[in-house]
């Protein structure tokens, strides 16, 4: 199992790297260089928060000798004042509920100005309006209530994942970015950082696979040609879910050198639009529906037990096909809401379900009733199963127009994906039979201790949740 589970992770990253392969950027910047590159002519544009965290301390300090100045220019006196800080989290078209608060706290007229803002996701682009104060509730509302997916990225087609840098072109968040935050609201953001007051958006750095913290007032502030494409970009970045959209470049230098970077969202989400044609919907929940199968690894598990279980040939067809009927019927049910379940329960459930498989694995009787007839134990469980994957659609959510078709092709993206584990695993034991040939039967019962030892942890953790 760890050598399949080795292989997949091998196969999904040379996915990703021929997906980045295919964009045309410069030279990325060297490993040993990453930290020490720097944005032409704006020494204090971002921070690295995994590692030294001094510039962003000196940065911190700096601001109350910023604040300080400009309350005395403005012929204020005694102690800095209370401070209030405002944090805003991704959450896809929920950042409609975001803007929504920030009007109605302005409405009720106790919104205080925020000291710090930061944003990730949708919420970096909420935050600048945000940081801007009420004035700006306006744009705000108007960015959430009357753009449509058009205005957010062109879609192309499902192999663009594999082809090229997305499965959609950002260009057309770009364009709305820039007709929004214009010269007059870097100008704002400029003033706002002069007084002390920070503005922060979070992205990741792809060929570091670190996060990176933007210090936008200082962008802003630092008012050069390439001021307003470099806030645009990395508000742009802070969006772009990996793989859903094209990630952003970004032009840096080391020692005089240029370099380019690739930014995208801190944390992947899942958007729905707010209308979707058909195929659009088939192809959104067949991946989702293909991603959730292959990251979840207790599910992987069951279906690896089953494998050890009835080996390969008709056995294998009946058993997985009767695993497939269990999900399939709760799933639907649950996702359709004819009835709703303990979801501490369940996850206790199918922990057990692998455990009672390793056991079954165990025994060296080949004549009871399970191992003549795999399939009630793989449809029983499949049961259980099905509403552990019902609960993660929950997570996601459906389009409201098109809810069977996108409950079927989510569906269908599980098949996809476990049938594409189930010859992973199958091609890797038909090269490595022969080798590990001598090895085999001291090698047999790793896998079954493996399945074991991990579902009866799992147990013990989610039967304590169960009792809590």
């Amino acid at each position: 199992m760890h050598v399949t589970t080795r292989f997949l992770t091998a196969a999904l990253l040379a996915l990703l790297i021929s997906a980045c392969g295919s964009l045309e950027r410069r030279e990325a910047v060297p490993e040993q260089a990453v930290q020490r590159a720097q944005i032409p002519g704006i020494a204090n544009a971002r921070f690295w928060p995994m590692s030294d965290n001094s510039e962003i301390v000196a940065e911190a300090l700096a601001s109350l000798d910023r604040e300080q100045l400009a309350r005395k220019q403005d012929g204020e006196t005694g102690p800095l004042p209370p401070v209030a800080y405002l944090a805003i989290s991704g959450g896809g078209d929920n950042g409609a509920f975001g803007a929504g608060l920030l009007n109605g706290w302005s409405a009720r007229g106790d919104r205080p100005q925020f000291k710090v803002v930061t944003g990730v996701s949708t919420g970096g682009l909420i935050a600048p309006f945000a940081f801007l104060g009420s004035d700006y509730d306006d744009e705000l509302s108007q960015v959430y209530t009357s753009v449509t997916q058009k205005d957010i990225f062109n879609r192309r087609s499902m192999l663009a994942a594999l082809t090229e840098d997305g499965l959609g072109d950002t260009t057309p968040l770009y364009e709305l970015i820039g007709k929004f935050v214009d010269d007059k609201f870097l100008a704002a953001v400029a003033e706002a950082y002069r007084r002390g007051r920070f503005l922060f958006i979070g992205t990741t750095n792809l060929d570091a696979q670190q996060p990176v913290i933007w210090n936008m007032g200082a962008i802003a502030a630092a008012n050069t040609p390439e001021s307003a494409d470099l806030f645009h970009r990395i508000m742009l970045a802070s969006a772009s879910i990996p793989g859903a959209f094209s990630p952003v470049m970004i032009d840096v230098e080391v020692d005089g050198r240029q370099y380019q970077e690739v930014l995208n969202a801190e944390q992947p989400e899942f958007v729905i639009p707010a209308q979707s044609s058909a195929g659009e919907v088939m192809s959104d929940y067949s991946l989702l529906g293909m991603d959730h199968i292959w990251s979840g690894i207790d599910h992987l598990l069951f279906v690896f037990g089953l494998l050890l279980l009835v080996g390969g040939g008709t056995r294998l067809l009946w058993t997985i096909t009767a695993f497939t009927l269990g999900h399939s019927i709760t799933l639907s049910l649950v996702t359709l809401g004819f009835f709703d379940y303990p979801v501490a329960l369940v996850e206790f459930t199918i922990a057990l379900s692998i455990f009672v498989l390793a056991v079954e694995l165990t025994r060296t009787s080949r004549h009871d009733i399970l191992w003549r007839n795999p399939w009630w134990l793989a449809g029983g469980f499949g049961l259980l199963h099905g509403m552990g994957f019902a609960g993660a659609l929950a997570e996601t959510g459906l389009p409201q127009d098109n809810v069977p078709l996108a409950l079927l092709f989510f569906n269908v993206g599980i098949e996809i994906g476990q049938i594409a584990f189930i010859a992973v695993v199958l091609a890797l034991w038909f090269v490595l039979r022969r080798p590990l040939a001598t090895w085999q039967d001291r090698l047999l019962p790793v896998p079954i201790y493996i399945l074991g030892a991990l579902s009866a942890m799992w147990c013990i953790e989610r039967g304590l949740e169960v009792l809590a």
